[in-house]
């Protein structure tokens, strides 16, 4: 009877330890694919950024995502980036875009977007840095140090 049990907790430890192997060789093929994917959404420069999460600091409050999307199309962008409800402002990025960058860092599956956007005499940055992990993160800035920050991902 001891044997048995010995036997099966070998063969479930051994069952354990080939699956953990094999999802450890499939990630990195998943990996590419989400940046190789990431890739060709920015390159066809129409996307959106579906926010998750705005965060300030340590501070950090969920998103509803059908109400924080931000649309980039060729040349325009549209939609409004909300902070915290504690900080209680907005910045409506709804402009043409100007400066637009998309840089491509292979090597480190890495994309880095940047442009701005001038609306009522106000010039805003966007940073959005693309992670192979298909997370993104948004930075809205106009100078001053008055910036927005969210996470979320991107999307055709």
């Amino acid at each position: 009877m001891k044997k048995m049990v010995v036997l099966t907790l070998l063969f479930s430890f051994l069952l354990s330890a080939f699956n953990c192997a094999q999802s450890k060789e499939i990630q990195p093929e998943k990996v590419n694919d989400y940046y190789e994917s990431s890739k060709n959404i920015v390159k066809n420069k129409h996307y959106y950024f579906i926010g998750e999460v705005v965060y300030s600091n340590k501070n950090k409050e969920k998103l509803n995502s059908n109400a924080n999307t931000i649309e980039i199309n060729n040349s325009k962008v549209s939609g409004i980036v909300m902070s915290l409800k504690i900080e209680n402002k907005s910045f409506n990025i709804t402009g043409d875009i100007e400066n637009y960058k998309a840089l491509f860092e292979d090597d480190k599956r890495h994309i880095s977007v940047s442009f701005d956007v001038t609306r009522v005499n106000q010039t805003y940055s966007v940073f959005i840095d693309v992670k192979p992990n298909r997370n993104a993160f948004l930075t809205v800035s106009t100078g001053n140090y008055n910036t927005i920050s969210w996470t979320g991902t991107i999307k055709k």
